[in-house]
């Protein structure tokens, strides 16, 4: 049976001992409460150690010699205990630290170092029982009660302590720490005040001196929970948590198979998701299948991240995402992946962060288009012709041709119709010239009754067709003013050492040759 205990004894060290490693590791190592905490739970270990070897060493002169060693550690408990609690308040309630109370907290300890290696204090002998050796103390030795009574005083001033940090305290951190203090404490100490003093002063001991095990427990759950949760800085994983659930993007957290592990609240309030109904699924099915990402199509993010390497996306060059809302429609986002790695650099999963851009679109769309016919406005077509140019202002090797339009007589139009008849002109000639030229032709409005089309790799012949398919459309449709409206077409290719103003001037001094030469017509200029 001793070995049993002598083996309760000392796990309960080495747990102790994980503990004091563990909080040494943590960003709050260097709080003197951290420190005290340490030091408690280190004398806490010693005392276990030294009843672990006191259960099975056959010697009592070996036995009374680690007994008195191991004042040194339950000797030294209870001023630290107290300390401890005295640092709390000070800290938490943001009180002056007073030298004389913490020296007085500490100057019992000697007394009793004293009296137990004088063999005036406690144990005067030991008594073989099956659990190993106990105490056998003199019950009329004054120091016995000294003893019993600055304990229990160190008690009351540290449930004092615990329990106004509790009452005043308005942080939930402070009134976590106090009550993981106060209450188990009060309780354990209250064993060793039964167990380890009382019972055997009486003579009528019958149990074994297991309080230090329970206090060796409650040391290692305090640990473990203050390491959860810092009490006096905030950890990384509580302010991640606060970024990652107060923040206004989507985040998801993913598997190395693309499994969606968690997701923040905004899963819910932009895409419609409970985050709870997201675990477990993969996060492909949230992407609108064949969504252009420059180099690579999105229907599942997993086969991205696949090699172990972080991709970024930027909201740059048409580079967003479809993201499947619950309702079943799709917003534009810009994602963000990054790939997770342990201590090893081993990839373990991915963060995925989407961004809503609906509001950055229309910002855009406000910037780059005319309101009122919906083509590029002229800022925005001379910045895609800029760079499609050089720095020098040459014009690549591929072809590219420029056709400007004006229609004829529009001033006549707004003068005797008004604007707003012009306006629908306006409108119902951009809609005939977006649909007779290709998606990937650039076309804006110049200025007033003054448009542009810019058609990469294309000829002059090639867009001059299309201009004379336009100048048909237009002169045969019914715009609902009562007359009828033609458009005069100036077309010209860039030469291979032409600038880009200079193939623009060119294709607009054409169009200016078509008005003069009777209106209603193409002119193709030469290089």
């Amino acid at each position: 049976m001793e070995y049993l205990f002598a083996l309760t004894y000392a796990f309960s060290a080495g747990m102790l001992a994980v503990t004091i490693v563990s909080t040494l590791i943590t960003q709050d190592r260097s709080e003197p409460l951290v420190r005290v905490f340490v030091a408690f739970c280190v004398t806490t270990a010693a005392w276990n150690l030294s009843y672990a070897v006191m259960a099975i060493v056959p010697d009592p002169d070996v036995v009374a010699m680690v007994y008195r060693l191991s004042s040194i550690g339950w000797g030294l408990s209870p001023s630290l205990a107290l300390y401890y609690g005295y640092r709390s308040y000070v800290t938490y309630l943001g009180t002056n630290r007073n030298r004389t109370v913490e020296m007085l907290i500490f100057l019992p300890t000697p007394y009793v170092w004293v009296g137990v290696f004088s063999g005036t204090m406690l144990a005067i002998g030991f008594e073989r029982t099956p659990f190993g050796w106990r105490e056998i103390m003199d019950a009329s030795a004054p120091a016995n009660y000294i003893f019993v009574a600055l304990t229990v005083a160190a008690l009351a001033a540290f449930l004092y302590f615990g329990v106004a940090i509790r009452r005043r305290c308005r942080t939930n951190r402070a009134r976590l720490h106090a009550a993981l203090l106060t209450y188990p404490l009060t309780g354990v100490v209250l064993l060793v005040v039964v167990f380890h003093l009382t019972l055997p002063i009486m003579g009528v001991a019958t149990l074994p001196p297991s309080a230090q095990v329970f206090i060796a427990a409650w040391l290692v759950v305090v640990g473990s929970l203050l390491n959860r949760y810092p009490v006096f800085t905030v950890s990384p994983r509580i302010a991640a948590d606060i970024i990652v659930n107060s923040m206004s993007d989507v985040c998801l957290l993913l598997s190395n198979d693309g499994t969606i592990q968690a997701a923040n609240p905004v899963t819910h309030t932009l895409l419609g998701y409970d985050p709870a109904q997201l675990v477990g699924r993969p996060v492909g099915s949230l992407f609108a299948g064949g969504t252009s990402l420059a180099a690579h199509t999105v229907t599942d993010i997993a086969e991205v991240l696949r090699d172990g390497a972080p991709q970024e996306w930027p909201a740059t060059e048409r580079t967003e995402v479809l993201m499947h809302t619950a309702s079943g429609g799709t917003i534009p986002c810009t994602v963000t992946a990054t790939v997770v790695h342990d201590s090893l650099r081993d990839p373990v999963g991915s963060v995925v962060i989407a961004r809503e851009i609906r509001e950055l679109k229309r910002l855009a769309s406000l910037a780059s288009t005319d309101t009122l016919t919906g083509a590029m406005n002229r800022r925005r077509i001379e910045e895609l012709i800029e760079h499609a140019f050089s720095d020098t202002g040459r014009r690549s090797s591929k072809p590219f041709s420029v056709m400007m339009m004006d229609l004829d007589h529009f001033k006549s139009v707004n003068d005797d119709l008004g604007h707003e008849a012009g306006d629908r002109v306006l409108i119902q000639f951009s809609e005939i010239v977006r649909s007779s030229v290709r998606e990937e032709d650039w076309f804006a409005r110049w200025g007033g009754e003054e448009f542009i089309v810019v058609a990469p790799e294309t000829s002059d012949g090639t867009l001059a067709a299309v201009a004379e398919r336009i100048r048909n459309r237009v002169a045969e449709y019914d715009f609902g003013i009562g007359r009828q409206v033609t458009c005069s077409f100036g077309v010209a290719q860039a030469g291979a050492h032409e600038s880009a103003p200079s193939a623009i001037k060119r294709a607009d001094d054409a169009m200016y040759q078509a008005k003069q030469s009777g209106r209603n017509r193409v002119v193709i200029t030469e290089e």
